[in-house]
């Protein structure tokens, strides 16, 4: 088996866009233009079908030709070209009506109904094409029913699982040999090896004819690529749905709200949100969100790993769907402002139930009266508790501070019940907080009142009188005490510090010398003295 693994995943994407430019250039490359729908003979053109891995059997039907992309005739057997640049041996084959006849296709890839064509692509047999795979529940059975071995690299979860798996899932895995259980058949699972830079995630087996084995999943889905042992093209992944096996794993970081119908995620503090998946099951067991409607949406940045959110909410409306009680099932990335990957990637799997009856969205309930506390630094900070959401997670708390610094508005994360002003002026201050969610802001929670004390505000700049060699240093009183009376002032002459009572508002220095002299002002009160004032320079000549 060749291994260019670490861009399979990429690769089906690419092959999906590149194969619809070819199927594109092979329908125009055999134009022609079809009989009149009424003159005509409809005929329905088989596909090609495999007679080996790599070699087809072209159909005989009257009233159809089949072509290859540059307009040849394509008869009998036909071996499947060398690999291409991409790695892929594939065959775009057309489908052309003769005179007289149109064709029905059903199945095919592409049709044009201007040219009456239907063209498709044939690759390498690969996959659930070479094996026969049956899943019950969280068991996936994968049996090899042909005439020769089949190679295969499996893993629970795939390139997801190397990637964003968390770490106690890692070691959990790693810990359990009973994962992969073997069946007895003609042929056992033999040559078990590590597979690609993954290595703790994905193991190759050769799976003899009649081999068989099970995957025992507790993943979202089990990912395995399957070849014939001669074929040396690129692999595809084939990916067996367990979605709800996988739920309940990882560490959930979004905080989700039911509101009736109503689904909202809502991102966490300091962290980009993606949702992977979101999706109910359709009557047939499909992921489907026909009838859903997506709102709140704000991705920052969509050309950065599909779209994340930031502090924005999403919300899926499942009204359209109709039904009771229905089981919505979503995968979530997060990782840390301007980290992309690396450690701080988190993913989780989830679920919930919509439509259970339960009232729809309203605003939060109003929050109890918040808890204050103060420092002697002027630092003051508030807490809460959480309120009830009314249904849609809580997005924001907005604080209301009045008092001797005027009023301001502003805004804590939903996912914090806490916020720390620093320097805040000393006196009176008041706080009220309110919640909010999509549907607008709760009411304001009671008001709660703190003192803030700490030293004073530093003086003003001194002024000062001359006479001689003799300096007068005057200073007023500081705007802000602090809370507490001033007990006194210290006045600062170069290396000497002089203290003096709160009544004394000047200080001579007598018999200075000559060059340049410093004086600054420090006001005290109970706590401890202020910061110094702005330095005075006095230049004795």
């Amino acid at each position: 088996m060749t291994t260019r693994p670490r861009h399979a995943l990429t690769r089906v994407a690419a092959l999906s866009v590149s194969l619809t430019a070819t199927l594109a250039t092979g329908l125009a490359a055999t134009t022609a233009i079809a009989p009149a729908a009424g003159a005509a003979t409809a005929v329905i053109p088989p596909r090609p079908s495999y007679v080996d891995f790599d070699t087809l059997l072209i159909p005989t039907v009257e009233g159809v030709r089949y072509l290859d992309e540059r307009g040849r005739a394509l008869t009998g057997e036909v071996d499947l070209p060398a690999a291409d640049d991409e790695g892929y041996r594939r065959l775009v084959v057309t489908a052309a009506p003769t005179r007289g006849y149109a064709l029905a296709p059903h199945g095919w890839e592409e049709y044009d109904s201007r040219t009456g064509r239907a063209s498709d692509y044939f690759t390498t047999q690969q996959g659930s094409d070479l094996l026969t795979v049956a899943t019950d529940g969280c068991v996936v059975a994968i049996r090899n029913e042909r005439d020769h071995p089949v190679e295969l690299a499996y893993a629970e979860g795939g390139l997801l699982i190397a990637l964003a798996v968390p770490q106690q899932m890692r070691e959990r895995l790693e810990a359990s040999d009973s994962q992969l259980a073997h069946e007895a058949g003609s042929g056992e699972a033999e040559g078990e090896t590590e597979y690609w830079d993954y290595e703790d995630y994905f193991e190759t087996v050769v799976l003899q004819p009649g081999g068989a084995f099970t995957v025992t999943s507790a993943w979202t889905s089990v990912d395995f690529l399957a070849q014939h042992p001669e074929d040396t093209s690129e692999p595809t992944i084939d990916s067996v749905d367990t979605f709800e096996c996988g739920v309940g794993e990882g560490t959930q970081t979004s905080r989700v709200g039911v509101a009736g119908c109503e689904l909202t995620f809502v991102p966490p503090h300091g962290r980009y949100l993606q949702m992977g998946e979101v999706f109910y099951r359709d009557a047939d067991g499909n992921r489907s969100l026909d009838g859903v409607e997506i709102t709140d949406y704000e991705p920052i940045d969509p050309d950065w790993f599909d779209e994340w959110m930031g502090d924005a909410p999403v919300t899926f409306d499942f009204s359209g769907v109709g039904g009771e009680d229905i089981e919505v099932f979503w995968s979530e990335f997060s990782i840390e402002e301007r980290d992309h990957f690396g450690d701080s990637l988190a993913y989780y799997v989830g679920s919930t139930t919509v439509c259970d009856g339960s009232p729809a969205a309203t605003r939060p309930a109003t929050p109890a009266t918040p808890v204050v506390r103060s420092t002697t630094t002027g630092d003051v900070t508030l807490t809460w508790g959480r309120v009830a959401d009314g249904g849609s997670p809580v997005t924001e708390y907005v604080v209301h501070q009045t008092g001797v610094g005027g009023s301001r508005w502003f805004t804590v994360p939903g996912d914090l019940g806490r916020v720390t002003m620093r320097g805040q002026t000393a006196g009176t201050h008041s706080f009220r907080v309110y919640a909010a969610n999509r549907m607008g802001n709760s009411a304001g929670s009671p008001v709660v009142t703190t003192n803030v004390v700490r030293p004073p505000a530093a003086p003003a700049l001194p002024g000062v009188r001359v006479r001689g060699n003799d300096v007068t240093v005057g200073w007023a009183p500081p705007r802000n005490t602090g809370g507490f009376p001033v007990t006194g002032y210290v006045v600062q002459h170069g290396n000497r510090y002089v203290a003096v009572p709160a009544s004394t508002r000047e200080l001579t220095f007598r018999g200075l010398g000559r060059g340049n002299h410093y004086f600054r002002v420090y006001a005290a009160n109970r706590l401890g003295n202020s910061a110094g004032s702005p330095v005075r320079l006095v230049t004795l000549r």
